[in-house]
Parts: structure tokens; sequence; C-alpha cells
């Protein structure tokens, strides 16, 4: 399975060439892992990869709605993802 997330603003990420901007991530899942790749703002895939084990993937959830509850003051809509209801 592969999908694309798409940003609402421009990043960064440290390719082999050095710094180039991303608008968004390719999420890749085969049966043993989830693979995070940039997508430039030209749209193509940067040369960088991250290999997350698909057994660690709830840890990284876990961690990502604990920075955004942390740092923002959002708790995450637990059917919609992409929903957020601000408490602070």
């Amino acid at each position: 399975m592969t999908t694309n997330i798409y940003f609402q603003r421009i990043t960064k990420f440290l390719g082999r060439n050095g710094l180039f901007k991303s608008k968004g991530i390719v999420l890749h899942k085969d049966e043993r892992n989830v693979q995070i790749l940039p997508i430039t703002t030209k749209d193509k895939t940067g040369r960088c990869l991250i290999t997350i084990p698909i057994e660690n993937v709830p840890e990284l959830i876990d961690k990502l709605k604990l920075c955004l509850k942390l740092e923002y003051g959002y708790i995450i809509n637990k059917t919609n993802y992409n929903e957020h209801s601000k408490i602070c």
C-alpha cells in the first residue's frame, strides 16, 4: 500500500546532496515495514528514506499524538485524524 500526505506549508529535508524543499511525504507499507519518503516541490520523491518496523508504528503514532498535545494543546479526534479540537 502506498499513499501520499501533502503538507499545508513547505518544509525541508536533508538528502544526499544537501537541503531540499518538501511539500509532503510518501508512506509505503510492505509486509514488514512502513517507509517514509519526502516529496519535493517538483513532485519528485527525494533521496531520503526512513524505514519503521510495522511493530513500532503504534508507538510512533502515540508519540506523534503526544507531541501535538504537549506542543499545541490539540487532542486528535479518534475517528478522523485530520480533525483537531483545541483544548487550551
